[in-house]
Order: structure tokens, then sequence, then C-alpha cells
């Protein structure tokens, strides 16, 4: 529905010169013809103002008022447009809002802060890749039980990262130890093996020798021995007390 186009009757009003003579016969068609036109416009213009004032759906005054498209807001009849903003208010109201109204421009600095974010309300999907770092963790506020099993492996470990105090005491045991990753590189040099009893075999460089330390009694120095067939042992240094034994091949 629209607003009624007003015309006159007949079409062309006063310019009609059969309703409208050049000289009127009496005083009372001469007011005729200035007063019918006039009321014609009055009711025109009663006529616009009901159908302006009205409230009834699909026929009220504001669907049939024309306005210029608004950026964010649908309809093109004022109507349209206040409904349309009326559901907006009432999702944020709600706490809803229309996906994509809301962009980053809109937010000001530090607006959102913990105490407007439910607990749960985010989850992996709401992180951009690589927005939290070590900056945005408080301290400890990650630990064992937000670790998903599996979810670490190597290339999420910086180079150095990982030292004796990160690690809890019997953390790492022989299934954490990959076959081969120990090597004489990772070892360095040994100079006392601890045994599982607690005493030591140790190699004393200063004076050349094997040394046993058994808990209680004095360090012994032990006899390395060597044997072949030759009358003398094969040239080379060994440690003090080494027994060499001939024998026939």
């Amino acid at each position: 529905m629209a607003f009624t186009q007003m015309e006159f009757d007949p079409a062309d009003g006063l310019a009609n010169e059969t309703s409208y003579p050049a000289t009127p016969e009496s005083e009372a068609e001469a007011r005729a013809q200035i007063q019918t036109p006039l009321n014609q416009l009055r009711e025109a213009l009663n006529g616009l103002m009901a159908e302006l004032e009205n409230a009834v759906t699909e026929s009220s005054g504001a669907e049939n008022i024309g306005s210029a498209a608004i950026a964010g807001v649908s309809g093109l009849t004022l109507y349209d447009q206040l409904a349309d903003l009326k559901t907006q208010i009432d999702a944020v109201v709600s706490g809803g809002l229309t996906d994509n109204i809301i962009e980053n421009n809109h937010l000001s600095d530090d607006c959102v802060t913990g105490a407007e974010i439910a607990n749960d309300s985010i989850d992996s999907e709401h992180y951009a890749a690589g927005s939290i770092d070590l900056e945005h963790l408080a301290a400890d506020s990650v630990d064992g039980t937000k670790i998903a099993d599996d979810s670490i492996d190597s290339e999420h470990y910086v180079d150095g990262s990982i030292d004796a105090e990160h690690l809890a005491t019997g953390a790492v045991t022989e299934t954490k130890i990959g076959t081969g990753a120990v090597t004489t590189t990772k070892l360095g040099t040994i100079q006392t093996i601890t045994l599982d009893t607690d005493d030591t075999l140790t190699y004393d460089t200063a004076n050349n020798r094997l040394v046993l330390n058994v808990s209680g009694c004095a360090p012994v120095q032990l006899c390395p021995v060597i044997f072949g067939t030759s009358a003398s042992p094969p040239a080379g240094t060994y440690p003090k007390g080494t027994i060499y034994l001939t024998y026939q091949a």
C-alpha cells in the first residue's frame, strides 16, 4: 500500500471551462468555483494525515514513509528499519548478537576483561594462530591438568627450555628414552660408575689406576688382566698393577 495520490475533480481543476466557466451565472456559482478546489485540497490533506496516523499493520503510516538505506540496518521504510533496529537491540539485551555485527574496530582498548567472559566460552577456534605467547600466560597458569595427552612433541620445545629443574624426580625412565637416544656425546666423560649397591668404580687419572670403593672398606686398587701368546704384552700404556698372562696358542 502507498499514500493516496490527490487529484482534482475535474482533473484539470479551475482550468476546466465546463465546470468553471469564465463568467459565472450567479454569486453562488462564483463562490463554488473558488471553494470547490479548496474543499478538495482540504479532503486530500485530511486523508493524508489519516494515512500518516494509521497504526494498522501492513497499512500504517511508517510502513509507507520511505527511508534511504542505512548501513547495518535492513529495510527501506521507517517501519522496517525501526523493526530491524529493535531486533538488534533485543539481541544485545538478551546476550546475543547478529553474526559479524561487532568487529575489532567497534571495541575500545581493554574493554573486554575476564569479568565479561563467561566460563568455557572461549575454545581453540577463537584463538588466532600465534596469538597466545608467554606474555599472555599468567604465572603457573599452565600445569599438567591443562595439557592433553600427546599434545606436546619436540616441535613445541624451544632449544634449552627443558633442564634439570623442569624435570620431576623419576620423570625420565627407560620407557621415555628412545633406542640409541643416549650417546657418548650426550654423556660426556664418565669418571665414576655407581653400582646398584651404591658402591663405585673410579678411574684415578692422576695415578693411572682403577679403584673400587666399597662402603665401609678402604678403596681397593684393581688389577686389570691382559693376555696374549707373545712373551711380552702388546706395546702400550696400562693402568698400574696390570697383570699380563701368556698362553700357548
